[in-house]
């Protein structure tokens, strides 16, 4: 049960999958949500690990599930996702939240909300794990995001960023009104590191009116390989190549018959 005017934040997070091409890597999660002036942040030491967060600010419930892949079985996607369900009680309009995962390499820490400074700043202090597949320079980051239709949910936005090696690419804000809609939004990056890249993601969920009931939203991040496209200059001369060989076996042919 909810007290009347607390938000109860519960977030379910989730890290699945393979980092590592030969063999498999251990990840942890950090999960910061930030609303107003309020930030929390969350540690999953493990990837396969669900961890029930609750987090109280003024106004409904929510909960986030997030994952990540290098897409086992497909070596040229990096795959990171969240969703999130909403649930609320009658009020005013809610402010901007934002929740943000990143993959990390473990640290020394219990799982859960983060609570003194010295845990904080381990945790905020934690390197980004890399994501192994696929390789390349530069890849491709698309962001996607997708709003919803409800009878309850009668304002507000969500926007998808993908951070890809640190750099944002981010969907435009879709709002729920309406028939609701998605976006996608992708960009070249660069990759200097050629086999190893950072991803990580934020949702903004902005101007949200309570009395919301049952409403899921999602936000996806993917990185792919760039396809190498051969210039023009190459393709005439490769033409002019191909030609060459030809008129010179066109010559010894001559040659053999004379």
């Amino acid at each position: 049960m909810f007290r009347r005017h607390a938000l109860k934040l519960v977030a379910i997070a989730a890290a699945v999958a393979a980092f590592g091409s030969a063999s498999r890597t251990e990840a942890a999660m950090r999960l910061t949500v930030t609303a107003g002036a309020t930030t929390q942040v969350y540690y999953s030491s493990n990837s396969n690990l669900l961890q029930v967060i609750p987090l109280n600010i003024d106004g409904y419930s929510i909960l986030v599930q997030t994952s990540a892949s290098n897409h086992p079985g497909d070596p040229t996607i990096g795959t990171l996702a969240q969703s999130l369900t909403l649930l609320s009680t009658p009020g005013t309009v809610s402010p901007t939240v934002t929740f943000r995962t990143d993959i990390i390499n473990p640290v020394a820490l219990s799982n859960g909300l983060a609570t003194t400074p010295a845990d904080i700043a381990t945790l905020n202090g934690a390197t980004l794990l890399a994501f192994t597949s696929p390789t390349g320079n530069p890849l491709k980051g698309t962001a996607d995001v997708a709003g919803a239709v409800n009878d309850t949910l009668t304002s507000g936005t969500i926007q998808t960023t993908t951070i890809l090696n640190l750099t944002p690419i981010s969907t435009a804000a879709v709002p729920f009104t309406g028939l609701g809609g998605s976006n996608t939004a992708t960009a070249l990056v660069p990759n200097p590191a050629l086999t190893s890249y950072t991803l990580s993601q934020v949702l903004t969920l902005s101007g949200v009116n309570q009395g919301v009931s049952g409403v899921t939203l999602t936000g996806a991040s993917s990185v792919q390989a760039v396809t190498a496209v051969p210039e023009p200059a190459t393709l005439v001369g490769a033409f002019i190549g191909v030609a060459s060989l030809g008129l010179a076996k066109l010559r010894r042919r001559k040659a053999v018959v004379a």
